[in-house]
């Protein structure tokens, strides 16, 4: 059975303990916590990794969204009749959803249509599941650590980046995108979709 205490920073620094079992005052910990505390220099090494996982599935879906962008822009345009008549009430939502479905699968780039490309979309965004719960529940300990958790945010939270300008955007997404950037910036990595 796990033992479990709560620590306070007066024993920690009493003991002599690394800076980072210090940051963890006040919060219960488990009583042998501290002999997995991180070596110096691999600090991050799980956050890194799972980092270059998700870069790897970032790389993957960046290259279908290239694809499917300029597919969704045409089914748009051929979708935007159907659905004025729609409003008009010349077709039924039955008809309409018909049609949407026809000009979906109708838009093709080699093999795959437009449907087919938006459920690979999704299905490699799922990928992304796993690897996003286990960064969220690592500590970070040095820039490169804390870029991979503002990347991994980025990806996942992309509205702070609809503006083109950052003066343009609302107040909060300002806060997120600052944030983000500020930390991928000291170690030079980009945002996702930059890569």
């Amino acid at each position: 059975m796990k033992e479990t205490t709560l620590t306070t920073r007066r024993r920690l620094l009493a003991r002599s303990l690394p800076a980072a079992a210090a940051a963890a005052a006040w919060s219960p910990i488990d009583a042998t916590a501290l002999c997995r505390l991180p070596v110096e220099g691999d600090e991050d090494a799980e956050l890194l990794a799972l980092g270059r996982q998700a870069d790897e599935i970032f790389a993957r879906f960046y290259a279908v969204k290239a694809i499917v962008d300029p597919l969704m822009k045409e089914y748009e345009t051929r979708v935007l009749p159907d659905v004025e008549a729609h409003c008009r009430r010349e077709i039924t939502p039955e008809k309409l959803v018909e049609t949407m479905g026809e000009i979906q699968r109708d838009l093709k780039s080699g093999d795959s249509n437009l449907e087919e490309l938006i459920e690979q979309e999704g299905e490699i965004t799922g990928e992304t599941e796993c690897i996003f719960r286990r960064v969220m529940a690592i500590e970070a300990h040095t820039p490169a650590g804390f870029a991979v958790k503002a990347k991994c945010a980025a990806f996942a939270c992309q509205r702070p980046w609809t503006e083109e300008n950052i003066e343009d955007a609302d107040w909060d997404d300002q806060l997120v995108r600052s944030l983000i950037e500020a930390l991928l910036k000291p170690v030079g990595e980009r945002l996702p979709w930059e890569q």
